[in-house]
């Protein structure tokens, strides 16, 4: 049973470098126009804005992962749609530009262009910032820029984020093999190619002092050592966070359908609502 895991670890990294190094990849249209979510929907500007049918004040702007290369996936719109209808929300997806015909400084330009939009149009909306894997990371490089300019009230969901782009933590490798979702040598050529050599941008570096944050990652990717060094610098600097840890669980795994999921779901959920 090892033999044959590790088999399917070695050819989905083989098939991993060959997708992001094809020409083919790298220039076909990758935003996927969004299907499941169809009602009560505005879109300008590429920000999608689900409308709530209640007197909701809350407003998830959830910014998605897919390695900076991928537009929103079937399983996030899930994820999402499964939020919504448990808890009344406006919901707004911002379908940033994306690698490798763009860089991170045109996708954090368009994030902080299209936060201020939504702004002037929802002045008493309390808002929760969500992003999961790459979404997370430009959550936190996004509110280094805004925090202090947003009018009111808001609060941080980060599922599996992407915090260190050099991901130098020694502990990585010990989880390389454990995790079927992440390459470390895919997600190094990613960023060679979509953030600048010179850039000083490090998500785990982000203030979000007396911020309330919401910390989700599985023990079994190799982002979770850096998310376990982000939750104890979050303590140190105040922040009122939760952190929760699937057991056994790979990167993303809040997209599948499976118990632990369900019920870090409902964590999502009561998170939002809270006061």
């Amino acid at each position: 049973m090892n033999v044959f895991s590790d088999l399917v670890i070695f050819f989905n990294k083989i098939f991993k470098i060959y997708r992001f190094n094809s020409k083919r990849f790298i220039e076909r249209k990758r935003v996927r126009k969004i299907s499941l979510i169809k009602d009560n929907i505005s879109k300008i500007n590429n920000i999608v804005t689900v409308t709530s049918n209640m007197d909701s004040k809350k407003h998830v702007i959830y910014i998605h992962g897919g390695a900076f290369v991928l537009g929103v996936s079937r399983r996030q719109e899930k994820l999402l749609m499964k939020i919504k209808n448990k808890t009344p929300i406006y919901l707004s997806i911002l379908d940033y530009p994306l690698a490798f015909k763009n860089n991170i400084e045109d996708s954090l330009r368009y994030l902080e262009e299209s936060f201020y939009k939504l702004q002037r149009n929802y002045l008493n909306h309390e808002f929760i910032f969500m992003g999961d894997s790459a979404g997370g990371s430009l959550v936190l490089l996004l509110l280094d820029r805004i925090k202090n300019k947003i009018s009111n009230k808001y609060k941080v969901i980060l599922i599996s984020p992407f915090l260190d782009f050099n991901l130098n933590n020694s502990d990585i490798s010990k989880l390389q093999n454990k995790d079927p979702v992440l390459d470390v040598s895919v997600l190094k050529l990613i960023v060679s190619k979509y953030i600048p050599a010179n850039s000083v941008l490090s998500p785990i570096d982000v203030d979000l002092c007396d911020v309330d944050v919401l910390l989700v990652t599985g023990d079994r990717e190799i982002f979770y050592p850096d998310c376990l060094a982000f939750y104890k610098k979050c303590l140190e600097n105040r922040c009122n966070v939760i952190f929760y840890k699937g057991t056994k669980m790979f990167h993303d795994y809040v997209l599948l359908d499976c118990n632990q999921s369900r019920k870090t779901i409902l964590k999502i959920i009561e998170f939002i609502e809270k006061i």
